[in-house]
């Protein structure tokens, strides 16, 4: 022993792993990240996954069945199936306007969108800057930083959005907001 300390650090992502599951996520992530259908042997040999290419093998197999791949038998491409067939910012109000009106979650984080449409922070910016301001479709919550976190449709456009008369708003800003100990003795009134 040499009397230094040995350093271990965390291991290079060289592959696929051995794991047949891990193989076959590390082929659906692979497929994922592609920008369009891809050849089943240029992602294979790219990625490391030399068990995609025997037809007859587990893992292949697995992969040829996964909902999240599609394969087209005529052209001999595969590609990822994502959540939502969006492909520009128009989809993406039809997918919000659907999910509002379903009425279960009509609120979607970016991150489900982005996974259908990489572009969606994109997409998604330019409808939130849509102007008139009442004719925009989409409505959407920021972070702290002012990134989009939050997408909703908005049911409310045109004639139904009216502006604060200028009357309310100087009642409004002419309310007097009393300090915190004198909160907590009206409260308590």
């Amino acid at each position: 022993m040499s009397g230094r300390p040995e350093v271990y650090s965390q291991p290079k992502n060289t592959g696929a792993g051995v794991h047949a599951t891990t193989q076959l996520f590390s082929a659906i992530e692979a497929l994922k990240r592609q920008q369009g259908p891809v050849r089943l042997e240029d992602l294979a040999l790219s990625n490391n996954l030399a068990g995609l290419l025997d037809q007859n093998g587990a893992l292949f197999q697995r992969f040829k069945t996964n909902e999240r791949v599609i394969h087209d038998p005529k052209v001999n491409l595969w590609s990822y199936k994502p959540d939502y067939d969006i492909r520009k910012p128009s989809d993406i109000i039809d997918v919000l306007r659907t999910r509002f009106l379903e009425g279960s979650k009509p609120m979607m984080k970016i991150a489900e969108l982005r996974e259908s449409y990489p572009d969606a922070r994109t997409g998604l910016e330019e409808l939130a800057k849509h102007k008139p301001v009442e004719d925009r479709e989409v409505l959407v919550l920021r972070n702290k930083d002012q990134s989009v976190k939050y997408a909703v449709w908005n049911p409310t456009k045109g004639e139904d959005v009216r502006r604060v008369d200028e009357e309310f708003r100087t009642l409004w800003h002419g309310q007097k907001v009393p300090d915190d100990i004198e909160m907590d003795n009206q409260l308590l009134a």
